[in-house]
């Protein structure tokens, strides 16, 4: 069973993949395009708030290393939490497993990520980036990143069933929250007295995995690496035990 499930999210992402870049010139090259003119213009318009203390790239490189990581957890969040409510005549034709269907998109946002953090990384080396052996933290990083967006957008999804309204809500909280992350304020920028509010956000965590090796060139806090493996494993248990819990309920409140 378990196996068939794997082969099921293997079969999704590759179609999802191939539907995304289906009759399009430039194919993968668009989630490059995307991500590269929104960090030009980010940094155009504020590397002069946050010139100092970012880092050997400044902020361009910390756009690099933050930025891309919450699109990606804003994507697992936001397109997981409609899953199982796009997999509707699926779910309702044949007997899959819930949990694929947050899984699928959570999987996705991953790979899309991953792919253009390898593609882009080519680019950032004009703006300051050198490798460093705090790289090899990135693999933990990445999994943190999908563990946590998995668990939420398991939840969400499962509310989204219930209480369609969630879905709306959802927009507006992440929207909300992309304010209250040290995406466009580098982590050495934010004042100390408001560094222990930072510090109640579990995105905070997350993105400094990608920040530390990346814009700072080591490896982040022992806090924080032992906070961001344990945030995404709580988050990704409750999502699982969430739909677990109402997977017999699901397809008929569908």
């Amino acid at each position: 069973m378990a196996n068939s499930s794997l082969v099921i999210v293997q079969n999704f992402l590759r179609q999802d993949l191939a539907l995304k870049y289906r009759r399009s010139v430039l194919g993968f090259v668009w989630s490059l395009l995307n991500p590269i003119l929104m960090l030009s213009a980010m940094t155009v318009a504020f590397s002069f708030l946050f010139s100092r203390d970012t880092g050997p790239g400044g902020f361009a490189l910390h756009l690099f290393a933050c930025l891309l990581p919450w699109q990606c957890l804003t994507a697992c969040i936001g397109q997981g939490s409609k899953a199982l409510i796009s997999g509707e005549k699926i779910l309702l034709q044949v007997a899959i497993p819930i949990w694929i269907f947050p899984m699928r998109r959570a999987l996705f946002a991953i790979t899309e990520y991953t792919l253009s953090l390898l593609a882009l990384a080519i680019i950032v080396w004009f703006v300051g980036f050198r490798p460093s052996w705090s790289l090899l933290i990135l693999p933990l990083s990445v999994l943190c990143l999908f563990g946590f967006g998995y668990g939420i957008a398991a939840i969400s999804s499962v509310l989204v069933v219930y209480y369609r309204d969630t879905e709306h809500l959802i927009s507006v909280i992440l929207k909300a929250w992309f304010y209250v992350t040290p995406v466009l304020l580098p982590f050495t920028a934010i004042p100390e007295n408001l560094l222990p509010y930072f510090k109640l956000n579990p995105a905070y965590y997350l993105l400094q995995m990608f920040d530390s090796p990346i814009t700072l060139s080591e490896l982040p806090p022992v806090e924080t690496i032992v906070l961001a493996v344990v945030i995404s494993s709580v988050a990704a248990l409750a999502g699982s035990l969430v739909v677990a819990r109402y997977k017999d309920e699901i397809v008929f409140r569908l």
